[in-house]
């Protein structure tokens, strides 16, 4: 277990660090509900669709934004992604992402959405200054990227993802825990989906099954490496394949290794995989060199609340 594990999860001891910061994690929750209430967000004429979590870390919201511009794009809509692009250099209001805008401007995910649907993709930290110019562009549909908390415009829909092994974290606010807002903020979303359950999930709610694929030979070990919200599952995702992973380095989510971390990573001559993400970032002398791990997201229980937004949408056009 991770020291981070340790302080989140952890019995004995590790309850005294979380029960002395809980005062000061009450505040940031209710700050987030003060927000809420005297937000006056924006309306734009297209269909707006938040994706996001209540939890600080990954769920998969990459991957689900990918999946539903591109089933948007089938029906026929034209479809934007407003992204802040967390970890982006970019100084302008907005900055439109296309397959070659260099990562270090807009941001590992932006980069990656860009280069995997038709949409439309947008940076902008303040989020307005980029709708306006979808709103230019003619967009039928934007996807509000990681704005469940965040309330600059109109929602139309929101779609809020809980990973399904622990969909609150240990329970607690920022900093004791992982959460964001208190649990009864769960009720503004339209749709819950849970993220990361096995493929043969036997409930009946709306789920989302994450499945990795590696083209290295698991007949013998491989070393990973990964910069994302869960690096955890990563991992275990790669051993759930089959893989025995002779080394590993955790970063934290959107960092970047050093040439010495690679190269300690590569010694003895296992190959080396990462996430797709991550691979992006690599420099032309390390991307022949390091393999990427592809995922592919298969929705569960989700038919009727996607025809259900698809109608949304519809009626929203007909005004």
């Amino acid at each position: 277990m991770s020291l981070r594990d340790r302080y989140l999860y952890g019995g004995g001891l590790w309850h005294l660090p979380r029960l002395a910061l809980l005062p000061l994690s009450l505040l940031y929750p209710l700050i987030g509900a003060w927000r809420y209430r005297l937000a006056t967000p924006r309306r734009f004429p297209f269909f707006t669709i938040s994706l996001g979590n209540m939890v600080a870390g990954g769920t998969g919201k990459t991957p689900l934004t990918i999946v539903l511009a591109r089933l948007l794009t089938e029906h026929g809509l034209k479809v934007g992604i407003l992204s802040r692009g967390y970890g982006g250099s970019y100084r302008e209001p907005y900055l439109v992402v296309t397959e070659s805008t260099p990562w270090r401007e807009c941001g590992d995910e932006p980069l990656l959405m860009a280069r995997r649907t038709a949409a439309q993709v947008v940076v902008s930290r303040q989020r307005i200054p980029g709708a306006l110019y979808l709103q230019q562009q003619g967009v039928d549909v934007v996807l509000l990227d990681d704005a469940f908390s965040n309330h600059k415009l109109v929602k139309d829909f929101e779609i809020l993802l809980l990973d399904h092994r622990r969909p609150l974290g240990n329970g607690l606010p920022i900093p004791s825990g992982l959460l964001r807002e208190f649990p009864s903020a769960i009720a503004r979303a339209d749709l819950v989906i849970r993220t990361r359950v096995e493929e043969h999930f036997a409930g009946d709610a709306p789920a989302a099954h994450y499945a990795m694929s590696c083209s290295a030979d698991r007949a013998f070990p491989i070393s990973a490496y990964s910069a994302l919200g869960n690096n955890r599952a990563f991992f275990e995702g790669l051993q759930q394949m089959g893989y025995r992973l002779e080394r590993t380095l955790a970063l934290p989510d959107h960092g970047v290794p050093t040439d010495d971390q690679l190269e300690a990573l590569s010694a003895g001559g296992h190959p080396l995989v990462t996430s797709e993400k991550d691979h992006l970032k690599l420099s032309t002398h390390w991307q022949p060199r390091v393999m990427p791990v592809g995922l592919a997201l298969k929705l569960l229980n989700t038919d009727a609340p996607l025809e259900n937004l698809l109608q949304r949408i519809k009626r929203h056009q007909e005004r």
